[in-house]
């Protein structure tokens, strides 16, 4: 486990696991991102495959924070080469270039001929992380990508996520209790033709994934109760124009066996969940020319309390901005 701090915040990640970040922790405090160290269930490996990528990556996965490259969603094939279920920058062992006490630089090869290299850096005096991803391509071929973050928050009564998003799509297969296929974020309607606020964590049993569009800013604010640290994201809106929500809430299904509840807020490149293959097709994918590079970057800053009033914006260096009150009548 590779570990950098700042002596306000601290940040561990696990190169030999898709360099994925398992804990962000403010002043010693609870884990920001939800992990699990379960035992259970029994993690993919060359002697223990459970018949397909999907299943193998969910055998393993215990929250945290990924980066999914140069798939995301369902496995696929592209000219010919088979790409696992959230990409296998997600799962193969990172290496180390670079370590300080407050900074680090890890680099990986793919399937396809790019490279993944990302630089983190905690801000000298403030808790707040910064991301700069850079993918190169290593041949004289244009070659396709899609690429997005994957972080996952606790989820409690009280948790709720706040985001410039204009409207949403549901996932027909990940819909949970949510019958509304479309609609103007952040309101739904149940399978019971109730209302929900998909802004806010469920409080029933589900699994749901919704795409959220229509940002003209890339940030989000996970507000949360006491006990658990409040998180702003920011990131770079160009490379990550659409958001997927996931939530789930007790769900029985494997992995979880009702264990899990969390929020995912995961800036994409795409939607939906049909992986390259798809986004191919929409033309929805990334290009990068031959010996081309393409970078971008995403903020992550632990808050010591959730913000007092709405949000107007989260800066690139983590800033949270708050809209002015409106002055009393009168005044």
């Amino acid at each position: 486990m590779l570990e950098i701090t700042n002596g306000r915040a601290a940040v561990a990640v696990a190169p030999e696991r898709g360099a994925e970040i398992r804990s962000i922790t403010l002043d010693g405090g609870p884990n920001a991102l939800a992990y699990h160290d379960w035992t259970t269930p029994s993690p993919a490996t060359a002697a223990n495959g459970y018949g397909d990528s999907e299943t193998d990556w969910l055998s393993c996965y215990r929250g945290g924070w990924q980066e999914t490259i140069p798939n995301a969603g369902a496995e696929c094939r592209v000219a010919g080469v088979p790409l696992a279920f959230h990409g296998e920058s997600s799962i193969l062992e990172w290496d180390v270039l670079r370590a300080t006490a407050t900074a680090c630089e890890l680099r990986v090869g793919l399937r396809l001929p790019l490279t993944v290299t990302r630089r983190m850096t905690l801000d000298p005096d403030r808790p707040v992380l910064r991301m700069e991803t850079t993918l190169t391509n290593e041949s004289p071929l244009a070659v396709p990508y899609v690429w997005g973050h994957h972080p996952c928050f606790p989820a409690a009564d009280g948790t709720w996520v706040e985001i410039p998003a204009v409207s949403y799509a549901t996932e027909p297969l990940e819909a949970g209790d949510i019958a509304s296929r479309e609609g103007t974020w952040p309101m739904a309607e149940t399978v019971d033709g109730a209302a929900a606020d998909l802004s806010r964590a469920p409080g029933a049993e589900t699994m749901r994934c919704f795409y959220l569009h229509g940002h003209d800013a890339g940030w989000a604010v996970i507000h949360q109760p006491d006990g658990l640290p409040s998180v702003a994201l920011s990131w770079d809106v160009e490379a990550y124009p659409v958001t997927w929500l996931w939530q789930i809430n007790g769900d029985p299904g494997f992995p979880w066996y009702g264990r899990m509840r969390a929020i995912a807020v995961e800036p994409q490149t795409a939607w939906p969940y049909d992986g390259l293959a798809g986004a191919i097709e929409r033309d929805q994918a990334r290009l990068l020319k031959a010996g081309e590079s393409a970078s971008s970057w995403i903020t992550v800053s632990v808050l010591d309390g959730p913000p007092g009033g709405p949000v107007a914006s989260v800066t690139p260096d983590g800033r949270v901005h708050e809209h002015p009150r409106e002055r009393e009548q009168g005044a």
